[in-house]
């Protein structure tokens, strides 16, 4: 809990940025500090950001067009505990890790992109397979 001379009602919290992907990473929030006279400051709160490890199985190169049977498993990287994150094929859900999951993949057409999200803002968001 932040601490100043003066009561202040702020929960630390994790925030999603845009990255170079589009897709959206978690970071460690940031807090602007404003005073009459000065320069507005903004600091960077310390903070450990979780990060998940995410496997797809099979592998996206033995995928084929047609129907497809995957299972993304996601574990938290730092005490391997299962992370609570959503499939998504395209910008479609297909469902949650950690389960088998079918998807097709139309004849003829580049298989979209598999990707995870997470629906509490706890992980980044992951590529699966382009």
């Amino acid at each position: 809990i932040p601490t100043a001379g003066y009561p202040s009602n702020w929960r630390a919290g994790l925030m999603r940025v845009p990255n170079a992907d589009g897709h959206r990473d978690i970071g460690a929030p940031t807090v602007t500090l404003n005073a009459t006279g000065y320069k507005p400051l903004t600091i960077p709160i310390e903070m450990d950001v979780p990060k998940a490890i995410v496997e797809m199985s099979p592998a996206a190169d033995q995928l084929k067009p047609g129907m497809n049977t995957i299972t993304v498993t996601a574990r938290d990287a730092a005490t391997g505990e299962p992370a609570e994150l959503r499939v998504m094929v395209g910008d479609r859900v297909l469902g949650n890790v950690n389960q088998p999951l079918q998807f097709e993949w139309p004849q003829g057409q580049k298989r979209p992109e598999i990707w995870v999200t997470s629906l509490y803002d706890q992980y980044s968001d992951a590529v699966v397979a382009k």
